[in-house]
């Protein structure tokens, strides 16, 4: 694979050219290791490892029964009120940042 000097793939030029296997590849290969441990077998260990307290079991336990947490981030200003743009218009800021530099009150502070 040939890349940039900064270790990214060129445009237009894929860093997996192969692509994601397809869902029937996965599903073969899911059939092929219940030959090797049955799904009750493999839930009686599992629920052994729960039993013990081990948290990587009981996380894979619970997305298993729940779904994974959907991540969330609340954006927000001041107080959670919303978020306020002042936007420098003058000569001094296009000068230094270009046509037009903005920074979010609230944010970063």
């Amino acid at each position: 694979m040939t890349r940039d000097d900064n270790g990214r793939f060129p445009k237009g030029v894929s860093g997996n050219p192969n692509g994601r296997p397809s869902k029937a590849e996965e599903q073969a290969l899911v059939m092929e290791m219940c030959k090797v441990l049955p799904r009750a077998e493999f839930l009686r260990l599992l629920s052994e490892q729960v039993k013990k307290g081990k948290s990587w079991a009981i996380t894979l336990w619970a997305y298993y029964l729940w779904g994974k947490p959907v991540e969330t981030v609340k954006l927000g200003g001041v107080d959670g009120g919303p978020l306020e743009f002042v936007i420098d218009l003058s000569e001094a800021a296009r000068a230094n940042n270009g046509p037009a530099s903005g920074t979010a009150e609230g944010v970063g502070e």
